[in-house]
């Protein structure tokens, strides 16, 4: 479940690639039993073993919104850049905007949903090219993007500490992907790069800046950059500020959350 740009064929419609994915959400729901399984323990710890009905909804409702959007991300991967940017809104500009003014470069967090990718990809097209660790699913964006634009719109790096290292005025640095469950994880090699990030953030004084992506009413797509996350304090207390948007997304769209992807003994 979750493979970013799952097989749909290219130049196939949008709407008929979504109704194409929530089939295969529903197939993968009655099917994929571990990770359902995986995905109601996570939702029991978050809502309450009491709320079976409620857990039960938004699992199902869960996959078939991942299913959704990687049939959205594979049919779009041949779309050209104009094309994309038409269908696309983007709200809250400016938090980015002005995180970048301030001249300390700045690292993208790309909140948790199966279209996580149009994050990084709308960030290079309108603002500049964005720095991949090998972390963040470099091979398939740099494929993706390569398409999308003449002009390169990532860089990729061989390890996560090169890209932080590369933060300055100018940069952009795509935060490697993680969940709340990081925050109380007793895995140092899960939690690593998450404080490596926080860690780099307060080093160079650069604003962590929360972006999400998914549909839009319209039929298009929507992003929505959230106020920045401020790298003062110590890096976990940084950190701890990363988990609290990532999980204030997770409330405000439980039915996009990856809920399978999270350890349940941990959250």
């Amino acid at each position: 479940m979750s493979r970013p740009f799952a097989a749909t064929p290219r130049g196939l419609p949008l709407a008929w690639a979504r109704i194409l994915g929530a089939v295969r959400g529903r197939l993968a729901y009655r099917l994929a039993r571990m990770d359902r399984r995986r995905a109601d323990a996570a939702l029991g710890k978050w809502l309450g073993e009491d709320e079976a009905s409620r857990r039960a909804h938004l699992c199902r409702a869960a996959f078939i919104s991942s299913g959704r959007a990687e049939a959205e991300l594979s049919a779009v991967r041949g779309w050209s850049a104009r094309r994309l940017c038409r269908r696309s809104s983007l709200e809250g500009w400016r938090h980015l905007v002005a995180a970048e003014e301030r001249g300390r470069g700045v690292l993208i967090l790309p909140l948790p949903s199966a279209t996580w990718p149009l994050v990084p990809v709308a960030v290079g097209l309108y603002r500049g090219v964005v720095d991949l660790p090998p972390t963040t699913g470099g091979k398939q964006l740099m494929s993706w993007g390569a398409g999308l634009a003449p002009e390169p719109i990532f860089r990729p790096h061989d390890t996560l500490a090169a890209a932080l290292a590369r933060l300055g005025p100018g940069r952009r640095v795509l935060s490697p992907p993680f969940d709340p469950s990081f925050a109380r994880s007793s895995d140092g090699g899960r939690l690593r790069p998450a404080l490596a990030a926080a860690e780099a953030a307060r080093e160079h004084d650069a604003p962590w800046v929360p972006m999400a992506a998914g549909p839009a009413p319209d039929g298009g797509f929507r992003l929505v950059v959230e106020p920045p996350i401020e790298p003062a304090g110590s890096p976990n207390e940084i950190l701890r500020r990363a988990m609290d948007a990532i999980e204030q997304e997770a409330r405000r769209r439980p039915e996009t959350f990856p809920w399978w992807q999270i350890d349940p003994g941990e959250m």
